[in-house]
């Protein structure tokens, strides 16, 4: 049943403005889970194992509910220097 409620890993002004990119990787099985998608701009992206996604840190995102089996993935951001 985890999820992520609609965010960004930017704050425009805070801690979090040297977060640029940010990055998931898918690393279960789409077969052996159901839900846990992930949508950016409320788009349901590809969920393929080992398939990586890239989007600029202030777009909106969520990982839905998993509603069976467990969901792995890994995430990261790619630093840089403050927008301007």
């Amino acid at each position: 049943g985890g999820f992520y409620k609609e965010h960004t890993d930017w704050e425009g002004g805070g801690l979090l403005d040297v977060r640029k990119l940010s990055w998931v990787v898918n690393l279960s099985d789409s077969h052996t889970y159901r839900g846990g998608n992930l949508k950016v701009l409320n788009q349901t992206v590809e969920k393929t194992q080992g398939m990586i996604h890239f989007f600029p840190s202030f777009l909106r995102h969520q990982a839905t509910t998993v509603l069976k089996g467990t969901r792995y993935s890994l995430v990261g951001w790619t630093p840089g220097p403050p927008f301007k």
